[in-house]
């Protein structure tokens, strides 16, 4: 595969808090297109004391989530940012419209035991914690991410 900063535009495999577009939206200011998309060979956790996931590879686990196409380097820039140093960039294949796809997915880099042993919650995620995402987390680290770039 290509280096990062080789990749003009790349899939982006999302399956916890950037499932919402209105969240990449307001990160990026752009809008992408979404499609359903499945992981196989990882498994989603909820991360201890979070309100986010993670994901692990896991041999006969799959992941659900959404391909999101055609992000352009400095959107995935700043997702990366957003992301934090708990995950790294892989590179994997994904399922959607009866079709593979080449994408990129932020994979968990930390120990294990921070994660429990069970599923995020995305509804829990939706009630409690996306409104205070796009009012005060999403500015904070477009403010930033902004600050670093000069």
């Amino acid at each position: 595969m290509f280096p990062d900063f080789l990749k003009v535009m790349q899939h982006l495999f999302v399956y916890g808090s950037l499932l919402f577009p209105e969240l990449i939206e307001k990160l990026t200011g752009k809008n992408f297109s979404f499609l359903p998309a499945v992981l196989f060979g990882f498994q989603r956790l909820a991360v201890k004391g979070s309100d986010y996931p993670a994901i692990v590879p896991e041999v006969n686990k799959k992941v659900d989530g959404m391909l999101v196409l055609d992000v352009d380097r400095k959107s995935m820039m700043i997702l990366t940012y957003f992301e934090g140093d708990e995950y790294r960039k892989d590179d994997v294949v994904v399922f959607s419209e009866n079709k593979n796809f080449n994408a990129t997915a932020f994979v968990w880099n930390e120990n294990l035991k921070l994660l429990e042993k069970f599923d995020w919650d995305l509804f829990s995620f939706r009630e409690t914690s996306l409104k205070a995402y796009l009012e005060s987390v999403v500015p904070k680290t477009v403010k930033e991410f902004r600050n670093l770039q000069t």
